[in-house]
């Protein structure tokens, strides 16, 4: 028989709490790299460790996130050279521990996952040689990691595909399906209030003779060119500024009057003209 050594109660509860709270930490909202510099702190205490540094594998190569030291939290560039634990660590996917050459002290890197994609690392150095217990409980970090991770690829993926439904690709302004959706909206918000809603439906002329004479990658920069211009002219933040189809514009201008709306509408040809 062999006797089984068991963690006084204190350690176990103490071991708890940090990873408790690395894990509320992870659903803080916020700049991401503000929410994972606050993380390494828990997981310095957890492992005892004098330095935490948190790598995340990109399509442009590994990326530092955050370091953690004793003296502060701070963005750092650590050692990411082929022999470097992080370079271990990502390399064979998998848990690294680095003894030092004393037996006292010990370096461990642990992957961040999402199911069986690598995203990252979270090594942890100048730290007690950790218990099988320790390593389990920072390998629960790093899955947990992994999830916001997850998550935050998803929230930013989302947006920028809502982006693409209602941006038109060509001259990074609202595109019809954006017009339509804002203008019933702001339609029925007029009708409510009794307030104006002015409409400017804009056509560029003579546009196909344009794209015959000088091409069609010059007519896109002239189309570009009178976004932009349009933009500039409707900067209220109730504007909308679309492409409605071809050499066709639009801007929705709730709130302004027939008068008002014709004042913008003839300072936007007029801007427009001096581009010849």
């Amino acid at each position: 028989m062999h006797a089984v050594s068991r963690l006084p109660r204190s350690t176990i509860w103490h071991r708890a709490a940090l990873v408790r709270n690395f894990v509320e930490l992870l659903s803080t909202q916020g700049s991401a790299g503000d929410v994972w510099l606050m993380c390494c702190q828990p997981l310095a205490l957890l492992m005892d460790a004098r330095l935490v540094s948190i790598v995340f594998r990109t399509e442009e190569g590994d990326r530092v996130v955050c370091q953690w030291s004793e003296g502060g939290a701070k963005a750092a560039s650590p050692d990411l050279s082929p022999q470097s634990l992080t370079a271990e660590v990502l390399n064979n996917n998998t848990t690294v521990i680095r003894e030092a050459a004393n037996h006292e002290s010990a370096a461990i890197g642990v992957p961040i996952r999402f199911g069986t994609t690598l995203l990252g690392a979270i090594c942890v150095e100048d730290a007690p040689i950790p218990d099988r217990e320790l390593i389990t409980l920072l390998e629960s970090c790093a899955l947990s990691a992994g999830a916001r991770v997850n998550t935050d690829a998803m929230v930013d993926n989302t947006a920028r595909y809502e982006r693409l439904a209602f941006t038109d690709g060509l001259t990074g302004i609202a595109n019809r399906r954006r017009f339509d959706e804002t203008l019933a909206v702001e339609w029925s918000r007029a009708a409510r209030s009794g307030l104006a809603l002015t409409v400017l439906m804009m056509d560029i002329d003579h546009f196909k003779l344009y794209n015959d004479s000088y091409g069609h990658p010059a007519g896109d920069l002239c189309l570009q060119h009178i976004a932009n211009l349009i933009r500039d002219s409707t900067r209220r933040s109730s504007d909308l500024c679309a492409r409605y189809g071809g050499e066709e514009f639009v801007a929705l201008l709730p709130g302004l009057d027939l008068a008002g709306g014709t004042r913008v509408a003839e300072a936007l040809k007029a801007s427009i003209a001096e581009q010849n």
